[in-house]
């Protein structure tokens, strides 16, 4: 993401928007990978655990699967 668009909130309404969407549909649970040079913290801090990490998946990068309880 550009950096001047950064921590503006856009990221945490489309993640809300995303979980709406997902609950309005009957779900109830979210899965996601990320790369470690993405955004692994931003969805922990968001209530997604860490339930595997592959190491080097994209060297030198970790590659996480989180999920979320809905």
């Amino acid at each position: 993401m550009r950096e001047d668009l950064r921590r503006r909130g856009y990221g945490t309404r489309l993640l809300a928007a995303a979980e709406t969407e997902a609950k309005a549909r009957g779900c109830t649970r979210l899965t996601l990978d990320t790369y470690g040079f993405q955004a692994p913290l931003f969805y922990q801090k968001h209530g997604h655990e860490v339930i595997d990490a592959i190491e080097d998946a994209l060297p030198p990068h970790h590659l996480y699967r989180l999920k979320k309880i809905l």
